[in-house]
């Protein structure tokens, strides 16, 4: 994905999520002419309290001075009753003519993210440095200065917490994957059981195989 030459590094965050962006690699289009994302009509909101979901105040928080994405990715709406903050990379809410936003799938950013998290693990830290950096030079941030694997590791999970925000459940399963999820989730979720990583099986499925006994645990 990166090396071959159908996608090409987008340079300004503030138009990324646009339909014309080049480092675009799979989005769906919104399935009629004019309208734009289901996203943004999920997340975008204009007043408060809001009744469409909105950002907790810790990711918001978490973002580093002057990151540009905090600035062009995220919302801030306020009044007599307090402060709101929506996801706000995909903008359009209405019919625009000609559809204008996609919902992507699949992004360059995403990629580097991915190489280097496997560069962390091999050892190879400068290129984890270099990967790392490309997202955080296009935010306006200066360069990593983690320089041992366990620290890059770090460091980019959290990068992967801000790029990637809202989008298809990373979050959830960056958190999984890692082994971090009862560690993170339990403070904040009311009743969280560390079996919640995993989903039920369907009764109906496991009367048909036995093979998928025992059924998972917590369930």
């Amino acid at each position: 994905m990166i090396a071959n030459n159908l996608y090409s590094w987008e340079g300004n965050p503030a138009k990324e999520f646009l339909r014309e962006s080049p480092a675009i690699i799979w989005a769906l289009h919104p399935g009629v002419a004019g309208v734009n994302t289901k996203e943004a009509r999920t997340f975008v909101f204009s007043s408060g309290p809001p009744i469409r979901p909105s950002l907790a105040d810790s990711l918001v928080s978490a973002f580093e001075s002057n990151d540009l994405r905090r600035n062009l990715w995220i919302k801030t709406v306020t009044n007599s009753s307090g402060t709101w903050y929506c996801a706000f990379k995909y903008k359009k809410t209405s019919n625009t003519g000609t559809s204008q936003e996609y919902s992507i799938l699949f992004r360059l950013a995403e990629q580097y993210l991915i190489r280097a998290e496997a560069y962390a693990h091999l050892g190879n830290i400068p290129g984890a440095q270099d990967d790392l950096n490309k997202i955080r030079t296009r935010a306006g941030l200066p360069n990593t200065t983690a320089d041992a694997q366990e620290s890059l590791l770090t460091a980019i999970a959290q990068e992967r917490r801000m790029e990637l925000f809202t989008e298809q459940g990373h979050r959830w399963f960056d958190l999984k994957r890692t082994g971090k999820a009862t560690e993170v989730l339990s403070p904040i979720k009311p009743g969280w059981q560390n079996t919640q990583v995993l989903l039920p099986l369907p009764q109906t499925e496991l009367l048909l195989n036995n093979n998928l006994h025992p059924q998972n645990p917590g369930y």
